[in-house]
């Protein structure tokens, strides 16, 4: 993220792994991003529809949160998790699921 934002980047698409913690990589980025850096978090596949709600609004608390792609399984709606907020340009995100904040 460092080298992306030196390079005069201000977003950054993050591939979501299982086998990372998505709120300790958060607060990595957001303790080293400049002001006004984003991240586009692309769950790649969607998500699980059991969880995703909670994950997506504590994620949507943190500045550096821009927009979220493919955060929602097939068949779910973005109106179903709404939070008033428009911080990302893309709107929706890239993805017919996408859900921006």
């Amino acid at each position: 993220m460092l080298r992306y934002a030196a390079m005069g980047y201000t977003w950054l698409k993050y591939h979501l792994s299982p086998f990372e913690n998505v709120f300790d990589q958060t607060v990595a980025m957001q303790a080293a991003a400049p002001p006004g850096f984003r991240v586009h978090y692309d769950f790649t596949m969607h998500g699980t529809d059991d969880h995703m709600a909670d994950l997506l609004a504590q994620l949507a608390k943190y500045p550096i949160a821009g927009c979220f792609e493919d955060a929602l399984p097939p068949g779910w709606s973005a109106d179903a998790i709404s939070t008033g907020c428009s911080r990302c340009p893309a709107s929706p995100c890239s993805s017919s699921a996408g859900v921006a904040w």
